[in-house]
């Protein structure tokens, strides 16, 4: 759990959201296009394995479109690259070339990412490969899947999502924003913290 919970941290790391608003990146996405681009969601440092995960929903993602877990702007995108060389053996992303000019495909929305359920061929998906310093930059309708981690390793990777605030159906729509951050309800550490312990911060 410890393990798992430092993970998670490192998305909040003040170098982490730094990444995001780097001269470089904010430079490349001018590039493409954007004159007023705005962060989508937070960093997000991933860490996939089976070995990892409690229920199977986050190691390997079935095929889905990111588009519908931020619902951002129609030219919204996904800037990916591994912190390791990742390959095939290594679940790297697979990808149907041309996908992001489908649509909105209709999906399962019961999982984390929105499973497309219309019938995709296998072959159509294409197996990336990547090494250190390499950089995917995809649209968020971009139809992709996770590889299959064959190995015992863990695929570090880390994904930036942008908006742009100046495409017209993004003003049209009031700028929505459904990627919902809430508290946890109960006390994650039961019956902490007690008196003499916030005692002892402020003595």
């Amino acid at each position: 759990m410890s393990f798992v919970n430092t993970g998670k941290q490192v998305q909040h790391l003040i170098s982490m959201h730094r990444l995001g608003t780097e001269e470089k990146v904010t430079n490349l996405l001018k590039e493409l296009g954007y004159e007023f681009p705005v962060i989508a969601v937070r960093p997000a440092m991933q860490f996939n394995s089976r070995y990892l995960s409690k229920d199977g929903s986050h190691w390997k993602l079935g095929a889905h479109q990111d588009w519908r877990t931020g619902q951002g702007s129609l030219d919204s995108i996904v800037l990916w690259f591994p912190l390791i060389d990742c390959g095939e053996a290594l679940g790297a992303l697979q990808v149907i070339p041309g996908s992001h000019t489908w649509g909105l495909m209709s999906a399962d929305t019961s999982g984390y990412t929105g499973s497309i359920q219309e019938n995709l061929k296998e072959e159509d998906f294409i197996q990336t490969e990547f090494e250190v310093g390499d950089l995917l930059i995809f649209s968020a309708f971009l139809i992709h899947q996770s590889g299959n981690n064959v190995t015992q390793n863990i695929r570090w990777s880390i994904q930036l999502r942008y908006n742009n605030m100046n495409e017209e159906t993004f003003i049209e729509r009031g700028f929505p924003m459904p990627y919902i951050y809430r508290p946890e309800a109960d006390l994650v550490t039961p019956n902490f913290p007690v008196k003499e312990q916030i005692e002892q911060v402020f003595a």
